[in-house]
């Protein structure tokens, strides 16, 4: 499904399920900040990823008051993505690190702890794809899309259904926020 298509799923389940978190997400990134953000980054930004920030710039209100695109991962605007994008980009230059992070990741989630789901702008099969590049072990197949529509595709069907998403469901707060809870019989393989 088209990324345009699924966005307009996404924003009529909002509306209609979880008003709080359909209000803290910002209008529409200015073309400007985003052609910035293109220039800073050192590529062209993929068109979905445009695309998806011309629909929303992230959320106000601080990290977790935000879209949660997957459990504990919430939606960066051009601002925060290319500060963690920096940040992650200097650390790994650092280190000598290129197992864990690519340059050409552009986050657009952030779990708060070094973590983000990254549209991969590197040259070929993959470009476009999304996945999670864990800080401690790079990029988890388990978590993977091929496609920014495909995410937000799957968000969808999961919000809508009530399905789980990697051994969490989906629960709106009294205050009308989305959150994803970690399911019981999840919860006891992080026991010691």
């Amino acid at each position: 499904m088209s990324l345009t298509i699924s966005l307009a799923r996404l924003e009529r389940w909002l509306r209609e399920n979880s008003p709080t978190t359909w209000e803290a997400l910002r209008p529409s990134a200015a073309l400007a900040d985003i052609d910035l953000a293109s220039h800073r980054f050192g590529l062209r930004l993929l068109p979905d990823l445009k695309r998806l920030w011309l629909w929303r710039d992230g959320s106000a209100g601080g990290i977790l008051n935000g879209l949660p695109l997957q459990p504990g991962h919430y939606f960066l605007g051009v601002g925060g993505a290319l500060d963690e994008w920096r940040s992650r980009t200097d650390v790994s230059r650092s280190h000598g690190d290129s197992r864990s992070w690519s340059p050409q990741w552009m986050p657009i989630t952030s779990d708060g702890a070094g973590n983000h789901l990254v549209v991969d702008h590197r040259p070929g099969a993959d470009s476009g794809s999304v996945f999670l590049a864990d800080l401690q072990n790079g990029p988890m197949s388990h978590r993977s899309w091929s496609s920014l529509g495909d995410l937000v595709d799957s968000l969808c069907d999961a919000l809508a259904e009530g399905t789980a998403v990697d051994g969490h469901r989906r629960e709106i707060t009294e205050q009308g926020r989305l959150i994803w809870n970690l399911l019981p019989s999840e919860s006891t393989r992080y026991r010691t």
